[in-house]
């Protein structure tokens, strides 16, 4: 096969664990479905397009995959990130700002003047969630925004009270 050479390509045994996620997908279809339901949020058939992110984002060595439910990039969606250990597949676990542990599920996307956004950082074993809501100006009258970063100890993605300010000092003018 042609490599690129300017695309960092994983060992082959990382590769390989990559690569697995699709052989999961009824085990993927059963977590999420439970998992959403819980939240109230019906979801249909997942497919691959609906794992836009395969990586490492706990750097255990281990790949989680990102799901994503959304029918247009314009309307509301939600998220959830799941893990694999074996041939068991859960979703992350997160601390709240007040402490509790629970599984992650995010909104993504706009609903009327409210656009919900979500990014991972692998490289800061983390990840965050906004909501921004704008008036008719385009000044943010709410802003919301959570970071959580893995804890080694807990094995959580635990929420960082410190870098969700920083960021809403820097994404909320």
């Amino acid at each position: 096969p042609i490599v690129d050479p300017i695309i960092e390509q994983p060992a082959q045994e990382e590769k390989r664990s990559y690569d697995l996620w699709d052989t999961f997908l009824p085990k993927v279809q059963s977590v999420t479905s439970a998992l959403f339901a819980k939240q109230k949020i019906t979801i249909g058939e997942l497919s691959l397009a609906n794992m836009p992110q395969i990586l490492d984002l706990n750097g255990d060595g281990t790949s989680e995959v990102l799901i994503k439910i959304q029918k247009d990039p314009s309307a509301l969606g939600f998220i959830t990130i799941l893990s694999r250990n074996e041939d068991i597949v859960t979703p992350i676990k997160i601390k709240s700002e007040k402490g509790q542990s629970g599984d992650f599920v995010a909104s993504v996307g706009t609903n009327n003047k409210t656009v919900f956004d979500f990014k991972l950082l692998p490289d800061d074993k983390s990840f965050y969630t906004s909501s921004i809501v704008r008036d008719d100006t385009g000044a943010a009258t709410t802003c919301t925004f959570k970071f959580y970063r893995w804890n080694d100890k807990t094995k959580l993605f635990e929420y960082n009270k410190l870098l969700s300010d920083v960021a809403k000092q820097d994404n909320c003018k």
